[in-house]
């Protein structure tokens, strides 16, 4: 639950950012590979293009504001 009301804006977009199933400790059957692979997609979220994206504003708390 939110713990403001400005913060309900986000949990409809934070829920259906990423498809899938959340991680869960007991279904990590290689930590190692996990981690690795965790940290490329940390990589390659980091190299994603921004320049198109939304600007900044309550939806997304004035982040990457330029």
């Amino acid at each position: 639950m939110p713990s403001a009301a400005p913060y309900a804006l986000a949990v409809e977009k934070e829920q259906r950012w990423l498809p899938g199933t959340p991680a869960d400790r007991a279904a990590i059957s290689d930590p190692d590979r996990f981690a690795r692979d965790l940290g490329l997609f940390l990589l390659a979220l980091h190299r994603v293009e921004t320049e198109d994206g939304p600007r900044p504003g309550l939806h997304n708390w004035y982040r990457a504001d330029r």
